[in-house]
């Protein structure tokens, strides 16, 4: 039944204790470069449970993502076209 989901590179198993609280395994946690006080993001994605490490800064990571799509764009001039069509418009009273 998992065969669909992508297991990635590290799989362990580990234990919900009766506080709740799991212990990710030392390889995953020297993988991630995880450190007492590291943040983790915890989501609930179906009846999976996802957790990733959150970035200190989410403006610095999210920064060139999806990049690609402004390739042979020149963005100022795009926006400044956006820009002068929102002046175009009738004014709504």
């Amino acid at each position: 039944m998992l065969s669909y989901i992508n297991m990635g590179d590290s799989v362990e198993e580990v234990t919900v204790n009766e506080k709740g609280l799991v212990l990710i395994p030392a390889k995953i946690r020297k993988e991630l470069g995880l450190k007492p006080g590291s943040k983790i993001v915890a989501a609930l994605e179906g009846s999976r449970l996802v957790m990733w490490v959150k970035p200190q800064s989410f403006t610095d990571y999210m920064t060139g993502l999806h990049k690609e799509i402004w390739e042979g764009i020149d963005a100022e001039r795009y926006i400044e076209g956006e820009r002068s069509s929102w002046e175009d418009q009738p004014e709504k009273s």
